[in-house]
């Protein structure tokens, strides 16, 4: 075989490879492909966000508001601004929480905190498009293409059995978490949007 035919059945090989993998692909997978490539180059997200929270046993929503900042890898705050004034700061293993009722703050290890835990670990996946770990905790389901939004059903015996599934919608380009509806037992759901996001822009010192 001469190098010239060696060069050319090589080519055809990995041409061939090529088309096997985006033939493979499904819409799901070109999906979070999508959402990777964004969540790579994202390194600070800020937003307000709005949590509505509907219980069969109440006949209004419960609404409250708040402020949202990530910074990676791993800063995260949580604040609620109304109608009381409560939330959490992550940085790194350590965090702070605090509640207006409640004079000071309580400083805290995460890994010794679960709910504090389980609510960073998934507001912090999301924001990074974090595939890998979300899949250890759920099955995904792609529901549109446009905007993208995600299915996500807890494994058995995940999150305490109550939640039956979350709906993750992104922005148009991709940047971002725009909705979050979690769907429990029961009927209840509590739906989170996101506005005023801002990406990469400069974090106040003191925030984490």
């Amino acid at each position: 075989m001469t190098i010239k035919t060696f060069r050319a059945f090589a080519l055809c090989i990995l041409f061939s490879l090529v088309a096997t993998t985006l033939l493979a692909a499904t819409p799901l997978d070109t999906a979070r492909a999508r959402i990777s490539e964004k969540a790579a180059s994202v390194s600070s997200i800020q937003s307000r966000f709005k949590q509505e929270k509907h219980l069969s046993i109440f006949r209004e929503m419960v609404e409250s508001t708040g402020l949202f900042s990530f910074a990676k890898p791993d800063k995260l705050r949580w604040e609620m601004t109304t109608p009381i004034k409560t939330g959490f700061v992550i940085n790194g293993g350590e965090g702070r929480k605090w509640h207006e009722l409640i004079e000071g703050e309580e400083h805290f290890s995460v890994e010794r905190d679960p709910v504090v835990k389980a609510v960073s670990d998934q507001l912090m996946s999301w924001a990074t498009a974090d595939f890998e770990k979300l899949d250890t905790m759920y099955t995904m389901e792609l529901l549109t293409q446009s905007p993208v939004t995600f299915r996500m059903t807890p494994i058995k015996g995940g999150l305490g059995g109550a939640i039956t599934s979350i709906d993750i919608t992104f922005s148009a380009d991709n940047n971002y978490v725009t909705e979050v509806l979690v769907n429990e037992d029961g009927g209840d759901f509590t739906r989170i949007t996101f506005a005023g996001v801002r990406i990469n822009a400069e974090i106040a010192k003191g925030t984490f």
